[in-house]
Formats: structure tokens, C-alpha cells, sequence
């Protein structure tokens, strides 16, 4: 989850999503970018994992794009070739705390 403060100094939170019909295809190659990366722990969206439910390849796309973008620390965009973007409305169903620095988002992603 990344924030940003505004100026009335209010923090607000973005999650890094797919845009708005974007097409499987692209979205697997998404998924399958951010999830190649040695750094972006996909386990939960593998079957029997904690976020793999629902077993959609946009909730699973939204899943890797987020983790892909808060592992790299925010310094990449949220761009995915032009599908991606960011969201202030949280997506998750759930958080699940994996250690203490660290949270997995469980997006019921339509």
C-alpha cells in the first residue's frame, strides 16, 4: 500500500490495480511478469494459498501488479505496458500479515 500526503496533510493510500477492461491476455502477461520476479512472493495466489480465491486471473493480476509495485519499493510505476493504475479505494478482501513489515492483499478484483 502506498501513501501519499496531500496538502492538507491527510495521508491518503493507493493500491496499484489493472485498468478497467483490459483484456486476459494481458492481464496473464501481467501476472506472469510480476510474478517471475525473484522478489515478488506469489505463493499466496497459488492454489491453496491464503489469496487464491477468487480464482480469477484479474483478481490474481491485481494481486501480483500491487505486490510488484510495493516490493520495488514505489521507484517503478504502477504502468504495465498501459494497464495499470492506481486506486485510493482499497481492493482487498482481506489483509493477512505476514511478518511485521509486511502485508499481502487479497483483491476480489471484477
Amino acid at each position: 500500500i502506498s501513501d501519499c500526503y496531500l496538502k492538507d496533510g491527510q495521508a491518503r493510500l493507493f493500491w496499484c490495480v489493472p485498468r478497467a477492461g483490459v483484456a486476459v491476455a494481458q492481464l496473464q502477461a501481467n501476472l506472469d511478469y510480476a510474478c517471475g520476479q525473484p522478489d515478488v512472493d506469489c505463493g499466496p495466489i497459488q492454489p491453496g494459498g491464503t489469496c487464491y480465491e477468487p480464482n480469477t486471473v484479474a483478481s490474481h493480476a491485481a494481486f501480483a501488479m500491487n505486490l510488484y509495485y510495493q516490493v520495488h519499493g514505489k521507484k517503478s510505476d504502477c504502468d504495465f505496458s498501459g494497464t495499470g493504475t492506481f486506486t485510493n479505494t482499497d481492493p482487498s478482501k482481506f489483509t493477512i500479515h505476514t511478518d511485521i513489515f509486511y502485508t499481502h492483499l487479497c483483491f476480489f478484483f471484477p
